[in-house]
């Protein structure tokens, strides 16, 4: 196993990265320009790859970020004696956060270095820092709770955990995806979507690359990263597509269904298609004690607001409420025309 860490700060060149003895470089690759990297969620110049994990203080001096290959769960157990937030993970090891003056959930978010506890004890010194390539989440605070509204998977665990995630271990641990082979990951961000996927590389090196060590060969394609809208729509135009049921029912967006992003008034349209859905969403606010959206519980979210749902496509609506659709309702046999969600904008989504 590789340990990969990014430059955030310049590209990688002489200089610019340790050198630890006893440590071998084992790949070293620049961008050909500042480029958002999916893997630490912000922009980097390249990365460097070392046989074995780096220490931290070689890490901080040189500006560099560690991409995750590890999780703990962390559960919080109290302050200790020094009024050090101290936490333990689902083996049983403690761990502090030495801030004791933030807010615990300010130190949680920005996601702080944590260190060992010495002797694993709960009033014990701050011992080692912990590995740069473990993620943390925080039990009660993240996995009990929905997703955050945020920009960055931080907080917003829904898609780094059950999308990104589920494909990377699909691909490192499928017999025919894990070694000896070329894959290409096909996926349809466009830029105009956020600010966030207008830094998008059309072609790039997939985080889940592997050529040295298994010779996996990874690339992913964004075909229509400079697609508009209006560009996607021409294209199931020209070849007759029928778009999904969602956009000719009103809705903006095909996501997950109750998105924590969704808007007043795509709620509204969940509400009138999917009642009891709707009324279990209420039920889990009341039993994490945690509402859906920042501020206020879902009914006072929607409030007032007008459904999203159009009610002159029938058969999208059928197709909605009953999840079934047949291969002829694939293609248009009339005219075709823009379903009633088309040209209303992102809102409602993680754009």
């Amino acid at each position: 196993m590789n340990y990969r860490y990014y430059s955030t700060q310049r590209p990688i060149m002489p200089g610019s990265y340790p050198k630890p003895e006893g440590n071998g470089i084992v790949t070293v690759y620049n961008f050909d320009n500042k480029t958002y990297a999916e893997e630490i969620q912000r922009e980097a110049w390249g990365y460097i790859e070392y046989a074995r994990p780096l220490g931290h203080f070689d890490i901080v001096n040189y500006e560099l970020v560690a991409a995750k290959t590890k999780t703990l769960h962390l559960k919080y157990l109290g302050r200790d004696s020094w009024g050090r937030y101290v936490y333990e993970d689902e083996n049983g090891k403690l761990w502090k956060n030495t801030d004791c003056c933030s807010p615990r959930e300010c130190c949680e978010e920005r996601g702080d270095t944590l260190n060992s506890a010495a002797g694993n004890a709960f009033d014990g010194e701050p011992d080692c820092f912990m590995s740069a390539h473990i993620a943390v989440e925080y039990i009660g605070e993240k996995r009990h709770k929905f997703p955050a509204k945020g920009g960055t998977h931080q907080g917003r665990w829904c898609s780094g955990n059950l999308k990104a995630a589920v494909q990377d271990s699909v691909t490192a641990n499928l017999d025919k995806t894990r070694q000896g082979v070329k894959i290409l990951v096909v996926s349809g961000e466009r830029r105009g979507e956020s600010s966030g996927r207008s830094k998008y590389n059309e072609i790039e090196i997939h985080r889940t690359n592997a050529e040295k060590k298994l010779k996996r060969t990874v690339h992913q394609w964004r075909p229509v990263i400079d697609y508009s809208e209006k560009d996607v729509w021409e294209v199931l135009k020209r070849h007759r597509v029928n778009p999904h049921p969602c956009y000719r029912a009103g809705w903006n967006r095909c996501s997950c269904a109750m998105c924590i992003f969704s808007t007043p008034k795509l709620f509204a349209g969940i509400k009138e298609l999917y009642p009891e859905d709707f009324e279990a969403l209420k039920q889990d606010e009341n039993v994490l004690g945690f509402t859906l959206d920042n501020k206020c519980g879902l009914d006072e979210f929607v409030g007032e607001a007008e459904s999203c749902v159009y009610h002159g496509d029938k058969e999208a609506i059928r197709s909605l409420v009953t999840g079934e659709f047949t291969t002829d309702d694939i293609y248009v046999k009339g005219d075709w025309l823009y379903p009633a969600g088309a040209f209303h904008g992102a809102e409602g989504g993680p754009c």
